[in-house]
Parts: structure tokens; C-alpha cells; sequence
């Protein structure tokens, strides 16, 4: 008689999970995009027909070009912290990454998953969990600087932003990270405090009689050993290698202005040769910086609408819908596509290799 393994259950209910997340989020997006196209394009089916073989070439350069920066800025965090992993291997975590965070909430899935493959390939969770942590904070942080200087040159955003009743997330939002920020300062600069809170919270547990003794001290024992190695990993990502953290950062700094270069390159090849690439760049950082905080999976419906809000300033209403969907395609569901693929075969990886270690043992 077969046993089954709790743990490639755990994997086949993960998997039917992120199924129906991927099936909401298509269904989301494709209610999206006719919301879009009602309100902004004024019913008009998708016109590709201004695509040239050369708009089109230039296009899918860019986007090969945007898939190995997104994957070289992970690479590089995590030479930094002194872990040299298959850049392969962080290809298909990039990917994975954007997938599952474009069906989770705020963003937040895709570094979850990146820990789980990543401590799979023997990275401490700490450290696996530091650099997610760093990857997703130098992007933040460019958006934190960057957006302030774009509402000083340019404050008639700061108008189309109220106008789309942004305000209040990016007020939200900015007052939320500050305080993960001042957390995570908390958090690595006194170690033995947070090692004492998680103790307290342990033994509340275990008063309640959710975990026995034994259970509490392995659980603390091993949380310790965690916090250790993200603190370790903080603290040599801004004290260890220069040449590593200078390429995180670069890395990072190309990777969002080739994100934000999709649109210049759309709205070039649908005939709009007197819009101002600045402009472009000024409106992308607005409605990135908004997307990274949505609290949508994906960002959906808030990316679409505020891309749509920002662009039919400068767009005819016929062509919002198509430029809008052509930019959600090429900066976000290309990827997402490639990372289910890659997200299911490590998944089927992962079960094929326990079944081996299972009836070898």
C-alpha cells in the first residue's frame, strides 16, 4: 500500500492554489481591460496594426533585456551576501517571482516563493529571507527619492494624481514602508531584543497550549539561527563586497528605466513623435511607485486605471485600451506567463526529487 507524504500534499494543495489565483487574475484582468476600453476607449476593439517589423524587434529586445536585468539584480544581492548560485537558477526565481506576485496581494507572494526555492537550494532562510528583503527595498527606495523630484519638475502629476484619488494610498503607502524601515533598522541593529520579543510571543503559545516546551524551544532555537543569518546578510550586503553592491544597485536602476521604457517605445511606434520620452519617464515613476503598493494582486484594475488616467493626456482615446494592454502585457503578464512555467516545473521538481529520497530510504 502507497503512503502519501504530507509534504507533497502540502505541494499539490499549494499548486491547486496558485491554479485558481492564476484563473482569478486572467478573469480580473480581462474585466480590466473592458472597463478600460469602455471608460477611456470608447468601446473600440485593440488595434496592433501600427506594430512594424522593426517597433516590434525593437520591443522584444528591450524585453529580453528587461527579463536578464530583473534576474541580474537578485544574482547580484545574492553574490553579495556571499552566495553564488546557477544564474540559470535565478532566472527561473526571477520569473517565479513575478508570477506568484502578480496573483498575491500588495506584491508580497513572490519573495515568499523566492525564500521556499531558494532555501531548497541550501540558503539559509535568513539569509534567502535578507535578500528578497534587500532586492525589494533598493526598488523602493529609487521610488522614495525619484518620486518627489518628478512632482517638484513636473507638479501637474501631482494634479492627475488627485484627480485619480491616489493620494491617500501614496500617503498610506509611504507611511506604511517608513515604518518597515525603522523595523527592519530595529530588527538588525538589536538582534537580542527581537530574539526577546519572539521568546514572549513563544511562550505565550505555549501557555495557550498551542506548542508543548519541546516544540517552543525548537521553534526559538531555530528562529534565533534565522535572525542571525538575516542580520548577517544585512549587514554584509552594506559592509562586504563594493564591486557586488554597486552592481545590485546599477542592476536594479537599469532594470526600472527599461521597465519604463516600454511605454516610450509604444507610444513611438503608434505614431505620437512629438510626446517628450521625460514626460514618459515622469509619468512611469508616478504609476510604478503606485502599482508596488496596490493592494490588488498584481496591482490589477489600479495599474490599468492610473496608467490609463496618465496616458490620455497624451494619447488619442481610440489607442488608451491598446497601449494600455500592450504595456500590462510586455512589463508584467510576459513574465507572469514564462513564470508559471517555471514555477510548476520546480514544483514538480521538488516532489519528484522527495518520491526518489523516500523509496531510496
Amino acid at each position: 500500500m502507497n503512503k502519501r507524504i504530507p509534504q507533497q500534499d502540502s505541494i499539490r494543495g499549494k499548486g491547486w492554489t496558485y491554479l485558481i489565483l492564476t484563473a482569478v487574475l486572467v478573469g480580473a484582468a480581462a474585466l480590466t481591460i473592458l472597463f478600460i476600453n469602455n471608460v477611456f476607449g470608447q468601446g473600440q476593439s485593440i488595434n496592433l496594426s501600427f506594430f512594424t517589423s522593426a517597433s516590434l524587434s525593437g520591443i522584444l529586445a528591450l524585453l529580453l533585456v528587461f527579463f536578464a536585468l530583473d534576474s541580474l539584480r537578485f544574482y547580484f544581492v545574492l553574490r553579495t551576501l556571499g552566495h553564488k548560485l546557477s544564474f540559470f537558477y535565478i532566472v527561473k526565481l526571477s520569473f517565479i517571482n513575478v508570477f506568484v506576485s502578480t496573483i498575491t496581494p500588495f506584491a508580497t507572494g513572490g519573495g515568499f516563493a523566492q525564500i521556499y526555492f531558494l532555501t531548497k537550494a541550501g540558503v539559509p532562510m535568513g539569509r534567502a529571507t535578507a535578500a528578497t528583503s534587500i532586492r525589494t527595498l533598493l526598488s523602493v527606495m529609487f521610488f522614495m527619492l525619484a518620486l518627489p523630484v518628478v512632482l517638484l519638475i513636473n507638479p501637474a502629476l501631482l494634479k492627475v494624481l488627485l484627480d485619480g484619488g491616489y493620494l491617500w494610498i501614496l500617503i498610506i503607502t509611504v507611511v506604511i514602508y517608513i515604518a518597515l524601515v525603522i523595523a527592519l533598522f530595529r530588527v538588525v541593529a538589536n538582534e537580542r531584543w527581537v530574539r526577546r520579543m519572539a521568546l514572549r510571543f513563544l511562550r505565550f503559545l505555549c501557555r495557550r497550549k498551542i506548542l508543548s516546551h519541546v516544540k517552543m524551544r525548537r521553534v526559538y532555537l531555530k528562529l534565533s539561527g534565522e535572525i542571525r543569518h538575516f542580520n548577517a546578510g544585512i549587514r554584509l550586503f552594506i559592509g562586504g563586497s563594493k564591486k557586488f553592491l554597486s552592481l545590485s544597485i546599477l542592476s536594479t536602476g537599469l532594470f526600472l528605466f527599461v521597465m519604463f521604457s516600454f511605454t516610450v517605445l509604444l507610444i513611438r511606434a503608434m505614431g505620437y513623435r512629438d510626446v517628450s520620452p521625460g514626460i514618459i519617464y515622469q509619468m512611469q515613476i508616478l504609476i510604478n511607485f503606485i502599482m508596488y503598493f496596490a493592494i490588488t494582486p498584481g496591482a490589477t484594475l489600479i495599474a490599468e486605471f492610473g496608467f490609463a488616467t496618465m496616458v490620455k493626456h497624451i494619447s488619442n482615446e481610440l489607442d488608451i485600451t491598446s497601449l494600455t494592454l500592450l504595456w500590462r502585457f510586455f512589463t508584467v503578464y510576459a513574465g507572469t506567463l514564462i513564470g508559471i512555467a517555471a514555477f510548476y516545473w520546480e514544483m514538480f521538481t521538488i516532489t519528484r526529487k522527495k518520491k526518489e529520497h523516500t523509496h531510496g530510504g
